[in-house]
């Protein structure tokens, strides 16, 4: 038995797409080990920004000898049938038997193959899983015609801790053979790192990876990051906002987590928590931090791909503060813009939105939630129908705002701010603000009964 251990390595994959990449590779090099016969036991899966790795105990080096039946034609068929058969089977007429079916007699053919090394079968059974892998976009480099996610530049293969013979031919008179070396850091470790071991390569791959700046697993690079930034927060008294994806995310964007902690200037802290969670979020991959009392703090965590200099900090640090102090002065301009116009005239603004084909503007929708709500109210006790009227009134009016333009996420939640600032009431902004909910299965229902009863998917 021995160990055979692959990995592909290229340009950066995307974040989104790793996790599932590394499953379906563990998946697909299992089945294919299963249906050559050659066991196989799942040691461990790798993935992140430029590779994916697996490694599997207990293959055979070589398949054993195997015996085929294949069923032909009923007994007493044509010649040219049987003769058709003898050939896709190669064998000639006397080796074949006749057997008594419960649908009669059949000639039986038993096809003798011997087995083969392993290291034959590899290329093979590789290849076909780079040609059909699973990816959601893929892409054709330089005049190759095989596709990939990001070009590929290595494909390492190893057996018993040496590496297989192979050749994977992308078109275009281009390819890749296989080899056995591997890359670290692309900065603080640029070079090539041997594969090739006398011990298990799944054991000892990521300490040697580790040598080089790269932490290769995956679930050993997210624990680093969550183990840096709660260090990091705890030191200056905050608390990490939990934001799975953004974690998730994160953790396909670097080899070499190092958690840097920067400031938000006072100016931008009156914006709404909202925009300033989503601007860190979604344009600069920052977590967010609250205070003691829960407040959002004016502090973020970016993680660098790079490993712990202070110089270098101290640098990062400056980069990324400057570059939130930009988008953040764009989303404050957004929010003046916004405020300094009624929710009753952005709502206005609706007639020249299209809702649906047959079914009239959004603002001709709004009318149909407004009747809704209104006929709604009437039927339940201690609902005041003229506050939930003017939510109805003005829930979708934030759809027209620059700051939704800018941040679609925010739609309905932007509009409970703007309600807030105007002066219209909690309860007309809380409204507002949880009318979409539940957004999925693993979402909460609006805590008001306002926001339950605003008729947002019948309208």
């Amino acid at each position: 038995m021995a160990e055979l251990f692959v990995e592909f390595f290229g340009e950066e994959i995307p974040a989104r797409m790793q996790s599932r990449a590394e499953e379906h590779l563990s998946h697909a090099l299992a089945k294919a080990l299963q249906d050559h016969q050659l066991g196989g036991v799942l040691i461990r899966s790798w993935s992140g920004p430029r590779r994916l790795a697996v490694g599997f105990g207990d293959v055979t080096t070589e398949q054993s000898d195997q015996t085929i039946e294949k069923r032909g034609p009923r007994v007493g068929a044509p010649d040219q049938a049987v003769e058709g058969f003898l050939s896709s089977a190669g064998i000639t007429r006397d080796q074949l038997e006749t057997r008594e079916t419960a649908k009669g007699a059949f000639y039986f053919a038993m096809i003798h193959q011997p087995g083969q090394l392993t290291a034959d079968i590899l290329p093979d059974v590789i290849n076909t899983i780079i040609a059909q892998f699973p990816w959601a976009k893929s892409q054709r480099w330089a005049k190759t015609q095989a596709s990939w996610v990001r070009p590929l530049h290595r494909i390492n293969v190893l057996l018993d801790g040496k590496p297989v013979k192979g050749y994977c031919d992308l078109g275009g008179n281009e390819g890749i053979s296989y080899g056995e070396l591997s890359y670290g850091h692309r900065f603080l470790a640029p070079q090539d790192i041997s594969l090739n071991s006398d011990n298990q390569i799944s054991d000892s791959y990521d300490a040697t990876l580790a040598k080089h700046f790269v932490m290769a697993h995956r679930g050993v690079r997210q624990a680093e990051i969550v183990r840096q930034i709660d260090s990091l927060a705890k030191a200056s008294g905050f608390q990490i906002v939990e934001d799975e994806g953004l974690l998730q995310e994160v953790t396909g964007l670097v080899e070499w987590p190092h958690a840097v902690m920067g400031q938000i200037e006072d100016d931008f802290m009156s914006l709404p928590g909202d925009i300033l969670v989503l601007t860190m979020r979604s344009h600069q991959k920052y977590f967010a931090l609250t205070d003691a009392s829960g407040k959002l703090a004016p502090a973020f965590i970016t993680i660098s791909n790079m490993a712990a200099d202070q110089d270098r900090d101290e640098m990062i640090r400056i980069g990324n503060e400057r570059v939130l102090r930009a988008r953040l002065s764009d989303a404050r301009f957004l929010w003046d813009q916004d405020r300094a116009i009624s929710l009753n005239a952005h709502s206005d603004k609706l007639s020249g939105m299209a809702y649906f084909d047959g079914l009239g503007t959004v603002l001709d929708r709004v009318d149909r939630i407004v009747k809704i709500a209104a006929q709604l109210a009437d039927q339940i006790p201690d609902l005041p129908s003229d506050n939930l009227t003017v939510a109805a009134r003005l829930c979708k009016a934030d759809l027209v705002t620059g700051t939704v333009g800018e941040f679609p996420e925010l739609q309905g939640i932007m509009g409970g701010h703007l309600a807030l600032a105007e002066g219209l009431g909690e309860g007309i902004s809380t409204a507002i603000s949880e009318h979409y909910k539940p957004v999925g299965s693993g979402d909460h229902i609006p805590s008001s009964s306002w926001g339950r009863r605003l008729p947002l998917r019948i309208s």
